[in-house]
């Protein structure tokens, strides 16, 4: 439990509890504010200092400032840049089990939102330049002797290959595009409940087991981000078949 103390609303100050003028700009003080509380959710500070371990001040900071709230939103940029791997280190184990459930789902169902979003448009620009496909695979050698012998117009034929290749290049990075703001969407809400997150386990678990961080979690989180990168990628070339079919 720390000293009471009377902080200066004028220059922030530390005084004295029971001092009347700041020493340091001599405003007029108010009444003694604690500076830590003694208790949090009903269980000592102390307990939850030494659970929480490292950055103990930063978190029952937020905490104490949210004390009550059953959801509260305060980014952690640990969490929104390392996500799964902060997670590992907090040990909630089972937050990054469902996280990793969730984050696949979530990839997955934006994935096949996106594509679908994007086929009518694909289909059309197909449709649009249905009569020069047969010359999409052309070579330039294969384009000039086709042109020498009068079977196609060089200049319009080349023009339409290279504004379908233009349009189908910017529906894909449409598409990609909207793909990455849906997913760092995803990483910043979690940035925002990350602390809410800890809070509950904090809560939850204190005097039930040991808390702290670890850094051999850390590679926990390592070897689960790789092993969902390898089920998103295996996913990947299930699909490539029939992306490749329909754009191509």
């Amino acid at each position: 439990m720390t000293e009471n103390v009377k902080r200066c609303p004028s220059c922030g100050e530390s005084n004295a509890p029971n001092a009347t003028y700041c020493r340091n700009c001599s405003a007029t003080l108010s009444a003694p504010i604690q500076e830590t509380p003694v208790a949090l959710e009903g269980t000592d500070i102390g307990e939850w200092r030494a659970f929480i371990g490292n950055n103990a001040d930063y978190y029952l900071k937020v905490f104490s400032k949210h004390e009550g709230k059953k959801l509260f939103f305060h980014i952690n940029w640990a969490a929104l840049f390392f996500n799964l791997y902060w997670i590992f280190y907090r040990k909630m184990y089972l937050v990054g089990v469902l996280y990793t459930v969730i984050w696949m789902l979530y990839s997955s169902l934006v994935g096949v939102a996106v594509v679908s979003a994007y086929i009518p448009a694909i289909e059309e620009t197909h449709q649009a330049y249905a009569a020069y496909h047969q010359y999409m695979d052309y070579t330039l050698e294969d384009m000039v002797n086709a042109a020498t012998a009068g079977e196609i117009d060089y200049g319009e034929v080349s023009q339409a290959v290279r504004e379908y290749e233009t349009k189908l290049d910017s529906l894909a990075m449409g598409s990609y595009l909207c793909l990455l703001a849906s997913l760092v969407v995803f990483q910043v809400v979690f940035g925002l409940i990350a602390n809410c997150l800890y809070r509950r386990y904090v809560e939850r678990n204190i005097g039930v087991k040991d808390g702290g961080t670890s850094v051999g979690g850390v590679f926990l989180g390592i070897g689960v981000m790789r092993a969902v990168e390898i089920l998103l990628a295996v996913l990947f070339l299930l699909l490539y078949p029939s992306l490749q079919q329909l754009i191509g």
